[in-house]
């Protein structure tokens, strides 16, 4: 028998096909041809993945909450050489609905694109004035910026953004930002414009469609969740305590460059999807066959006696931790986790777990397992997941594409969000009826022993998962 669930990727896959991220009158519009006006974008479709920085991933919502956005600018040479940065910038408050210093837009008048996000608008010759001159001097330049979540992070950044400032020092040596972690990844959005000249008239020299003076950051990570149903109560006499997913890979650094910064639709024979980590984390986990040292990283768990509260878990005995299992209003024996309950919604007998994840290349070997594990961590039931068709067009950061791509050894890559189950809102009033389009299906494993992901660049594009 086969049941159909939804899944969908990106930055970073499951997304609602309406979004409350605005109306199309909030869209800024085709751009001016003179001046110095940058337009900013942090796009949520397309090259991008959503939902909240620094904690963790709960659903498909497209939503923006980082707090800062910065942009530095820096003069060109000989050779587009760094000469130094000659100005900088940054936006507070981003995502805040009470003060934005990002506006909400839906759509793309300038080039018919689908995108939507959040944008502001950044006049130089407003900004910079010299003297009886204002706006950048006439000369070539490269645009920089990257939005960020300020308090809480889990990320190091290199160089330190405090650093990326007016005449620094260091800006000839510039390439890009790097983010480093010791714990799990977050969401972060970067994009450049590589070349953007001002003329004799320190007029911005455009192109016809006006559009190169638009920067687009795009969200730099890839996601995964679980959102899980009917769990194996015991296997063999031994009591399930943990549910995981580990993964052949893990990285704690974050390269953000290369950047897809005029892609906002999907798919493409030219578009690249990049995986933009290094530094491998440390094992800590093994696939169910594996002998001797570690082989696998833990990409989440669950604990779940954190969902099911009684003792024994499986109430009614009949091997499975489900909505049976759950109680009643008054004598609940089933509950969302503390931690999660202030942003976090979901149906009776389930459980629940994401993370964003730093991109990783394939390592000729079964990317993902989702395992059920005993109170000794003894494996006692596990799921192969495989991709429905191998991921193609997959690069590192240099450009040079990655080999051995299938459907059993795949690349997490940047802007991909990676899903078991499909959930399009973090908390909804009534998950058994959420409404207003929204999904709440959780995967049964019950059924199956292969969970098939269908990867799509687009988390707005909505398809089905098959569990065999």
């Amino acid at each position: 028998m086969k049941k159909f669930l939804c899944l969908a990727a990106t930055g970073m896959f499951l997304f609602s096909a309406c979004s409350n991220d605005g109306d199309p009158k909030d869209d800024p519009g085709p751009e001016s041809g003179t001046g110095q006006e940058l337009i900013l974008r942090v796009a949520n479709t397309g090259d991008g993945l959503t939902t909240k920085a620094g904690r963790p991933l709960y659903s498909s919502e497209a939503t923006q909450t980082i707090d800062k956005v910065k942009v530095a600018i820096f003069s060109l040479g000989t050779g587009d050489a760094l000469t130094g940065c000659v100005f900088d910038k940054e936006y507070n408050q981003w995502s805040d609905a009470s003060s934005p210093s990002g506006i909400i837009y839906n759509g793309s008048a300038n080039d018919g694109s689908a995108d939507h996000g959040r944008y502001t608008t950044l006049n130089l010759k407003t900004e910079i004035t010299n003297g009886s001159n204002v706006g950048l001097d006439p000369g070539n330049y490269l645009v920089y910026a990257i939005g960020y979540t300020s308090s809480g992070s889990n990320y190091t950044y290199s160089p330190a953004l405090t650093d990326i400032v007016k005449d620094w020092s260091g800006a000839n040596t510039f390439s890009y930002v790097t983010a480093t972690t010791t714990t799990e990844g977050e969401e972060v959005f970067a994009g450049s414009i590589q070349k953007i000249t001002v003329d004799a008239n320190r007029n911005f020299t455009l192109t016809a469609n006006v559009a190169n003076n638009v920067l687009y950051l795009h969200r730099q990570v890839a996601g995964a969740f679980g959102y899980f149903k009917n769990i194996p109560a015991k296997v063999d006499n031994k009591d399930a305590v943990t549910l995981r997913l580990v993964a052949s890979a893990k990285n704690t650094q974050l390269e953000m460059t290369n950047f897809n910064s005029s892609f906002r639709k999907t798919g493409g024979a030219n578009v690249k999807y990049v995986v933009n980590g290094k530094t491998s984390a440390t094992a800590n986990a093994k696939f169910h066959d594996a002998a001797g040292a570690d082989n696998a990283v833990i990409l989440y768990q669950i604990t779940l006696s954190d969902w099911f509260t009684a003792n024994p878990m499986d109430t009614n005995d009949d091997g499975l931790l489900n909505d049976q299992d759950a109680g009643t209003e008054l004598a609940s024996t089933w509950a969302i986790p503390v931690a999660m309950r202030a942003d976090f919604n979901a149906k009776k007998g389930t459980v629940f777990a994401g993370n964003f994840v730093i991109p990783f290349a394939n390592q000729n070997r079964s990317t993902l397992e989702l395992q059920l594990l005993d109170g000794a961590n003894t494996i006692i039931k596990y799921w192969t997941v495989n991709l429905a068709t191998a991921q193609t067009n997959v690069v590192n950061k240099d450009n040079v594409a990655i080999a051995n791509e299938s459907t059993g050894s795949y690349s997490f890559v940047r802007n991909h969000l990676y899903t078991i189950g499909e959930k399009t809102m973090a908390k909804p009033g009534d998950p058994e009826n959420p409404g207003g389009g929204e999904t709440e299906e959780p995967e049964d494993l019950f059924k199956g022993q292969i969970i098939t992901l269908r990867v799509n660049d687009n988390w707005e594009f909505i398809h089905k998962l098959v569990v065999e």
